[in-house]
Order: structure tokens, then C-alpha cells, then sequence
């Protein structure tokens, strides 16, 4: 027996291989309503022979395919891993060949079940966003599965994005044998779609739209097995709905009022009745912590500091649960968190198999910090945010640069709002349909010209950013709507920049109220209708908004730029007005408009612990194109 090592990304001596394949069967289970909803069981093999006696299952539920014929251009948004180059034109694959995690758990003697949700694939149902409804679903399978004569009574679940944030609703309807998940770079359901009052437009009308469209024409899903699979699905594709799409309204400036109730709405719609009823109706993804609390189920959240609009709302989540619980938070985009899938196979032995790997001796909050030239550094954390992490008050200032708190006369700056501006369709919402699969922001020094800009002093010693960055100016507008988009960048001392994080408010939804959850900002909004707010052209409005957290370090002799504009051409739907509309910007005097930097204090006792021994590696373990040192 190998020596025993178990820690972040590290896992050896407690578990081996014990299969090399999987032997596929695939059918229809009924459930509470009657509705067929497919599923593929695959049961690990040594050698072409099924391992004997029951075994724990992992569960993936997926709206893009339990299971196809590879193709030309197949733009899976769970797979893209090295072993997919084995793959030619016409092989088939399962949740086995998609993903590095689901392979390792077979191979190591996990049963795996992939679902396609009813709406998809070849489940019947009327849609794939009945949220509420196919978690209902999944609850009944995996308590179907628990009876199964090849099954342990433990079950798990696996997956990424929208297969993530369905493991977290799934646990809200209590079935009895979920006992642990993993859910990775999950969301709010609405922030997937709309944050900070904005339209994603560009990730969710161009490129999900078109990934689905193109799994849907050029890779279906399979039929179940039997002759008459392929009929049935047939029957079933003729039952669905077509999908609509936000930007299908005759009316745009709707787009700009996107508000969360009716969302809601919808995906309760056909649900039944959950838990608990007293605590009410169920709400969004990560509303439910109270029922989730109260199912006892284990869960594992893996989450990147750069993953579209989430890991804001997931550190806030993280904050509210009371089952047992982990948070990964990599130097990870949307992709990253496949690389870790070390960590969910020491979560799921020590759950499903009883193996004590020390998981849960380690400290729960596991988090990477990196640099511009790609360094990262592994901490360990009893709490988020961390207590040495205090926020340093800049105020803007008329010339460009921030003074002291207090210090700036008062002074107005106009901008013409341009609609071109843009951080590109690399960016973080967007990037993972390129054939890199980087953040890969224009030129920052350009783009900034056709910004508000505003410059710190150098950090002749280096800081480290760790948390949630937050924005307060007062300003007033020409329009009658409009938003505001601010980055942060690290200017080096060669003048060369590197995006760090950034943030955007609907001026519509400027109202500020409090979180659901525990919330370190100042600046929350609901993005509930009760909380619209008018534009009136030419009134001053306070507009707070807060950047989504990081943890980042700053070159010694290093500046931060605060970006401002009012667009996000490729990525945020900003309702064009004409004539074009001119921001001013009040700077100096009190209230100021002033920005909030987390820095960590280095004189305070840090609790954070440095982890050396911590490893991460893959083809999407860096977030960036990094910048390269000029000094090597």
C-alpha cells in the first residue's frame, strides 16, 4: 500500500482503482406524475466483468445530454478534457468520457447515473426550465435508485454550472438516500442571466443559445435502448416547447426592468409541494438554505474567483449553511473547477464509502490567491471573509487619481457614455465558447481611454486584494436609464495592465436593501420589482455597486485603475438612448463618491494558513492568459 496522503488536490494511499470501464444500460423511469424521463446507468467493469455486490452511485442530471454520438464541433459544456482527442467523429459518449471526475469515481468503484432532464434529451416534458419540477424528478429517481439491487443506500451528485445549481434544489426536496453532493461553479439562477440589473445578453442570447442549438442539431442526445427508443424520443422532442429568449421582446426597454419575480414564477411552475411548506414558496437556487439545512445533506461547493457572475452569491451561501460543508475557490473561470476533481473523490469516500481521509478535519475554506504573472498560492480558512481583510476608503478625485478621505475639493466630470466600449467577448461570461478557453480582455489600456479612468499610488511594497472590492459615486444622467460598468486593473510599473475583477449597477435597480443571506458588502440589491427606481435626467443618484470578491496580489510598485463607463458592448444589454446620454460625476466633499479596496492587513494575525502541499493542475487550472515577467 502506497504511503497515505490526503489535503487539497492531493489523494493517495486510501483509494484505488478497482475498474477500467463501464458496462451502459439506458431506459425510462416513471415518475410521481408519470412523466418518462431518461436515464443511463453505468455500472463499473474490470475487464468487461461487472464488479459484484452493491456499490454507491453518483448522480449527474443534465440538460445537455446523458449521452451522444461525439461530432464535428461538439461544444459540450461539461467535458473539453485532453481524452476527448482520443474521440472520433461517431463515438459515443457518456457522462464517463465527458468528465475526468465522473471517470475517476467509476474507475474507483462508483456506480454513475446520468439523466436527462425531462424537456431534454430523450425525457418527455414540456421544458427544460422547470427548475423546481426536475428536481422533484431527480429526488424520485435517486430514491428509485437506493432500491436497486446494484446500488449502496448512499448516493451522491456530480456537475458543473447548470448541473451544479440542480444538486442544490435537488437536496431541497429531502430525498432520503442523498447523502452528500458536490456541486461545481453553480448560481443563482437569475444571475445567470441577469445581475447587477443587466442583461447577460451576450452569454445567454448568443453563446448558451447557440451551444444548445448546436447539441440539439448536430449531436442529439441517444434514444434509450430498444427498438423502440428511437419512436419514443421522437414522441418525446414533439411534446417540448420552443425555448424563449429575453431579447425575443418586442419592447426593450424590459430588458432594462428584468426583474426576478417572474422567473420565479416559472420555474415553480408544474412543482410539487416541497418540504417544510411553512417556510413558503420555494425561490431562487440558493434561496433554499433553510430546507437544505434541514436535509442533512453534505455539501461541497467549488466555485472560481473569476466564474461569470457567480462566487459572490456562492461565498454568500456558503455563509448560510449549517449541514456539513466545504468551499473550494480556485484562480478558476467558469471551466476551472473540472480540476479539482481530486477534492470531490476524498468528499464522496469519506460520505458514500466511510473512508476517513481527514476531510473533515481540514480547515472548511480552502481558497487560491494569484498574481498577474499567473502565482498562485493555496490558503486555508476556519471562516469567510477573512478578519485581517479591511476595506481602505480611495476617494475619486478630479485629475484622475483618489485622494485622501475627505481631502478633494468638490469637482464635477462629464462623459459622454459610449456604447462601443467593451471588455470583448473573452470575457469572463464568455470566454469558455472560444477556442482557447482564457479571459482574454481587450487591450485594457486602450479601453480605458474611452472610460472614466482613475489611478491609485503606486504599492511600493505589494498588497494582497482579498474580498469584495465596493464603488459609491453620486451622479447624475441626461438619459432616462443606464448603468454604470467599473473594473478594477493592476498597472505595472512598465504601464502594462491586467484585469483583476469588476462590477455593474442598472441604474434602475440602484436601490440598496438587505441580503437574504449573510452579505459582507454595503452595497446589495434584490433585483426585485419592489425595489425599481426611477431615472429622472439631471437628479443626482447615489449609485453603490459591488465588485465580485477576489483574491489577488499586487506587484511592489504596482497601481490600481478604476475603470468607468456605461456600456459593455458585447456582454451587457444597455438600452442605446439618442442623443447619447452624458454622465456627471460628483467627486470631493462629503458623501463622496469613494472607492473600497479589501486589503489584507498584514500586521494583524492572519487566518488564513499558507498551504504549500495544496495542487490543482489541467488544461483549465489558469483562468487568464497571464502576463509574462519582463524580468526573467
Amino acid at each position: 500500500m502506497n504511503a497515505r496522503k490526503s489535503g487539497p488536490g492531493v489523494y493517495e494511499g486510501y483509494s484505488s482503482e478497482v475498474a477500467n470501464g463501464y458496462e451502459r444500460q439506458s431506459m425510462y423511469v416513471a415518475v410521481d406524475d408519470g412523466c418518462r424521463v431518461a436515464i443511463d446507468i453505468l455500472r463499473p467493469c474490470l475487464d468487461g466483468e461487472v464488479l459484484d455486490g452493491p456499490l454507491p452511485t453518483i448522480v449527474q442530471a443534465t440538460g445537455y445530454r446523458r449521452a451522444y454520438f461525439f461530432g464535428e464541433t461538439d461544444l459540450a459544456l461539461s467535458g473539453d478534457q485532453p481524452a476527448w482527442k482520443k474521440l472520433k467523429v461517431g463515438d459515443l459518449v457518456t457522462g464517463y468520457e465527458k468528465s475526468l471526475l465522473a471517470k475517476r469515481l467509476v474507475d474507483h468503484g462508483y456506480n454513475l447515473v446520468c439523466i436527462d432532464l425531462r424537456g431534454t434529451g430523450a425525457s418527455f416534458g414540456k421544458g427544460s426550465n422547470l427548475m423546481w419540477r426536475n428536481s422533484a424528478d431527480i429526488a424520485f429517481i435517486i430514491d428509485w435508485i437506493a432500491a436497486q439491487d446494484w446500488s449502496t443506500d448512499r448516493i451522491g451528485m456530480i456537475g458543473i454550472s447548470w448541473e451544479g445549481t440542480i444538486q442544490l434544489t435537488t437536496a431541497a426536496y429531502h430525498p432520503r438516500h442523498l447523502t452528500a453532493i458536490a456541486p461545481m461553479a453553480t448560481s443563482q439562477g437569475f444571475s445567470a442571466v441577469c445581475d447587477g440589473g443587466l442583461y447577460l445578453n451576450g452569454f445567454y442570447s448568443v453563446d448558451w443559445a447557440g451551444m444548445v442549438a448546436n447539441q440539439q442539431g448536430q449531436a442529439p442526445a441517444l434514444p434509450v435502448d430498444g427498438n423502440e427508443g428511437p419512436r419514443l424520443m421522437e414522441e418525446a422532442v414533439l411534446q417540448r416547447r420552443p425555448r424563449s429568449l429575453p431579447t425575443d421582446t418586442p419592447d426593450p426597454i424590459s430588458l432594462m426592468k428584468m426583474v426576478r419575480e417572474p422567473m420565479l414564477q416559472a420555474v415553480r411552475q408544474d412543482a410539487p409541494a416541497p418540504p417544510l411548506p411553512e417556510l413558503g414558496p420555494l425561490g431562487d437556487s440558493l434561496d433554499e438554505t433553510a430546507r437544505l439545512n434541514a436535509s442533512g445533506t453534505a455539501i461541497l461547493l467549488v466555485s472560481g474567483w473569476w466564474d461569470i457572475s457567480f462566487n459572490g452569491h456562492i461565498l454568500d451561501f456558503y455563509r448560510a449553511l449549517t449541514v456539513p460543508k466545504r468551499l473550494l475557490m480556485g484562480p478558476w473561470n467558469h471551466l476551472g473547477p473540472q480540476v479539482s476533481y481530486i477534492e470531490q473523490h476524498r468528499w464522496f469516500d469519506y460520505w458514500l464509502k466511510g473512508i476517513d481521509n481527514g476531510i473533515l478535519s481540514e480547515a472548511p475554506f480552502c481558497f487560491a490567491e494569484v498574481d498577474t504573472f499567473g502565482l498562485e498560492r493555496w490558503f486555508s480558512a476556519e471562516t469567510y471573509p477573512l478578519p485581517e481583510s479591511r476595506k481602505q476608503r480611495l476617494d475619486l478625485y478630479s485629475e484622475g487619481n483618489f485622494s485622501e478621505p475627505g481631502a478633494a475639493m468638490k469637482a464635477e466630470l462629464t462623459y459622454a457614455v459610449d456604447y462601443g466600449v467593451t471588455l470583448g467577448d473573452h470575457s469572463r461570461s464568455r470566454f469558455f465558447f472560444r477556442s482557447d478557453k482564457r479571459i482574454s480582455p481587450p487591450d485594457l489600456n486602450r479601453r480605458s481611454l474611452r472610460c472614466l479612468a482613475f489611478l491609485t499610488e503606486p504599492f511600493r511594497d505589494g498588497a494582497r486584494l482579498n474580498g469584495r472590492p465596493e464603488l459609491f459615486v453620486y451622479l447624475k444622467t441626461t438619459g432616462r436609464s443606464g448603468a454604470l460598468i467599473a473594473t478594477l486593473e493592476e498597472i505595472l510599473t512598465d504601464g502594462r495592465a491586467h484585469y483583476i475583477t469588476e462590477g455593474w449597477l442598472n441604474f434602475f435597480h440602484r436601490q440598496i436593501s438587505d441580503s437574504p443571506r449573510p452579505h459582507d458588502g454595503r452595497a446589495f440589491h434584490s433585483q426585485s420589482a419592489r425595489d425599481l427606481k426611477d431615472v429622472t435626467p439631471g437628479e443626482v443618484m447615489e449609485v453603490a455597486l459591488e465588485f465580485y470578491p477576489v483574491a489577488w496580489r499586487l506587484q511592489p510598485g504596482s497601481r490600481v485603475r478604476l475603470t468607468l463607463a456605461g456600456a459593455d458592448a458585447d456582454n451587457l444589454f444597455v438600452l442605446p438612448e439618442t442623443p447619447t446620454p452624458t454622465l456627471t460625476l460628483l467627486t470631493g466633499g462629503e458623501p463622496a463618491s469613494c472607492l473600497y479596496l479589501p486589503l489584507i492587513d498584514e500586521c494583524l494575525p492572519q487566518s488564513a494558513a499558507y498551504d504549500p502541499g495544496a495542487r490543482f493542475e489541467g488544461r483549465h487550472a489558469a483562468a487568464f492568459h497571464y502576463l509574462e515577467r519582463n524580468d526573467v
